[in-house]
């Protein structure tokens, strides 16, 4: 790893990990995020079942997938990327495959997710379809209502996964929980109904098992989500709330809806991360597409669909016709008719420098809109939260520089089903950084700048700061000329939160100041977890995948004089040698 193997997507000299190094940090940044600026999906699927087989093959593989997987689902959070390493171990018969399944699948349809993956593969492993059994055999009355599979956009139900495992229940209770996923509830007898007190209720309609099926029973209504928010977890509501914000509803849920926000005993509980506060912040801010004139705000990238007529390629012979031309006969060629003119739609983006009224988008019928009328006090609930949230980091001791990366790269969506972006997790981290004593913050792209936060009096301050530097450096990513402004000063250690695509020959001048003080330290944390890194080895040296808040836990267990070698008892940390 220590010589160029390999160049970044930008064409600055890179280094191949380990097969261990790559895996975690490819799993540790939301894995399978779809197609992001430099690999697509296929690449990268490909290229994470070469690693897990690679890993597997070494002497102790086996355990370190099963602590991998088990560190993804529990401490990252990551559901998708566990469930798929654990499929990966079954599909290659290690031993600690079972084990594994068992600490992964926690909520009432990873087992689900499991069986579409390993379908699509190609078969079930009998070990596999004992683990899924033993998982069913766990399942409970609400997480059957709420995670039955039909109508989820999933592949397999419940009721396919009894069929495909042939799972025995344990008790008389759990047999007439499957017969009722299997058969339906009206094949049920009286003494069976009687053992699934839920499940009555809910047919009778006195309870609901979820709040999405009051939603897709009554409609998005602001009355029924007045209803729902004072019953909705926490989580919920924070991912719901531009939804509450667009619909209107009314001040008297909202308010309660922000007291239990700003809660810091809620926020404790609810275990949430500083930078989901942010996106939520950032989310009931955002436009929203409307129909017809609106206001472009200053650098605000506005999407709007534009209508072309195209002509498609000629039709394809007919079966008579092919049946003709097998016979002989002399058939004219296809020709295209006037069905085969077609209208197609093109998305395009345009960007506003500045507000102006009544900016009627070009040959456009839809254009975006801010969301009208956000309630401060709501906004401040966010703002406090994270503020909570922020405060059960611990500090770093000595001098720390920062360095964000801002380029455009950065924009890519952690998943395929989230708003949220890798720049805002990097500026709430870098925030969350920035704000403790004797830390400077860099945002770099094509140019950098330092970024003050000696004035800000809360981490979502921090972290709107150092975003809007974005808009000042550039969309390329050159690092060498913030760290040559930085290392000016002596610092402690040197954190780069960035997707490492670096476009300069950044891991020289970084090893060279790790070289002139036997003290200092590097950290790399990687957001996006491609195959190219551009720092090398070095005994001092850190890469970190993901953008956990816990990254800082992390780096005080590193510097104490017997650095713990297992982060939190489950995943080895290894630092470069």
């Amino acid at each position: 790893m220590g010589v160029p193997a390999l160049r970044t997507h930008e064409g600055a000299p890179a280094y191949r990990r380990s097969a261990r190094e790559e895996l975690y940090l490819l799993v540790a940044s939301q894995l399978f995020s779809g197609d992001s600026l430099y690999e697509g999906q296929a690449a990268t699927l490909a290229r994470f079942r070469t690693l897990v087989r690679a890993i597997a093959a070494e002497p102790d593989g086996g355990p370190y997938l099963a602590a991998l997987a088990t560190y993804v689902r529990h401490q990252l959070m990551l559901r998708k990327a566990a469930t798929m390493l654990v499929c990966e171990t079954f599909a290659l018969a290690l031993p600690e495959a079972e084990q594994a399944a068992q600490a992964v699948w926690i909520r009432g349809d990873e087992h689900l997710d499991a069986l579409t993956y390993m379908h699509a593969r190609g078969k079930f492993p009998k070990r596999f379809l004992r683990a899924v059994a033993q998982r069913l055999n766990a399942l409970t009355e609400r997480q059957a209502l709420r995670y039955a599979g039909t109508g989820q956009a999933k592949a397999f139900s419940q009721r396919d996964a009894l069929r495909i495992t042939h799972a025995i229940p344990v008790d008389e209770r759990q047999a007439a929980l499957f017969r009722s996923l299997t058969q339906g509830w009206k094949a049920l007898t009286e003494e069976e109904k009687a053992r699934l007190p839920l499940m009555r209720a809910v047919r009778e309609g006195t309870r609901v098992a979820s709040w999405e099926q009051v939603i897709s029973r009554d409609g998005s209504t602001p009355d029924t989500w007045a209803a729902l928010a004072p019953t909705m977890g926490y989580m919920a509501l924070l991912r719901n709330l531009r939804t509450l914000v667009t619909l209107n509803v009314d001040e008297r849920v909202l308010r309660p809806v922000a007291e239990r926000l700003a809660d810091p005993e809620e926020v404790a509980s609810s275990q949430q991360l500083p930078f989901r506060f942010y996106s939520a912040y950032n989310a009931v801010q955002r436009p929203r597409a409307v129909a017809g004139r609106a206001k472009v705000p200053r650098w605000q990238a506005v999407s709007y669909w534009q209508r072309r007529r195209i002509a498609l390629p000629a039709r394809g012979y007919t079966a008579m016709e092919t049946a003709l031309i097998e016979l002989g006969v002399q058939v004219p060629a296809p020709k295209p008719t006037e069905r085969s003119v077609r209208t197609q739609h093109v998305k395009s983006v345009q960007v506003g420098w500045r507000w102006t009224r009544n900016v009627y988008l070009p040959a456009s019928s839809w254009c975006t809109r801010p969301v009208q009328d956000v309630p401060p006090y709501l906004l401040s609930a966010l703002e406090t939260a994270m503020e909570h949230a922020a405060q059960r980091l611990g500090q770093l001791p000595g001098q720390t520089a920062a360095f964000v990366d801002l380029s455009g790269s950065m924009y890519a969506a952690v998943s395929d089903k989230s708003t949220m972006s890798r720049m805002e997790a990097a500026c709430t981290l870098g925030g969350l950084i920035g704000r403790q004593a004797k830390c400077k913050v860099y945002g770099f792209g094509t140019w950098f700048k330092h970024v003050d936060l000696s004035d800000v009096t809360s981490a979502l301050q921090a972290a709107q700061r150092i975003q809007r530097t974005e808009s000042e450096v550039g969309g390329g990513t050159y690092l060498v000329p913030a760290f040559e402004a930085a290392f000016m000063e002596h610092f402690d250690r040197v954190i780069v939160l960035t997707d490492e695509q670096v476009a300069d020959a950044a891991w020289s001048r970084l090893n060279q100041y790790l070289d002139e003080d036997g003290q200092r330290r590097a950290y790399v944390i990687n957001l996006a977890g491609y195959q190219a890194s551009f720092v090398g080895r070095h005994p001092r040296l850190v890469s970190v995948g993901g953008f956990s808040d816990r990254v800082l836990d992390w780096m005080a267990a590193l510097e104490q004089p017997d650095p713990v070698t297992v982060i939190l008892g489950h995943l080895p940390l290894k630092k470069s040698a």
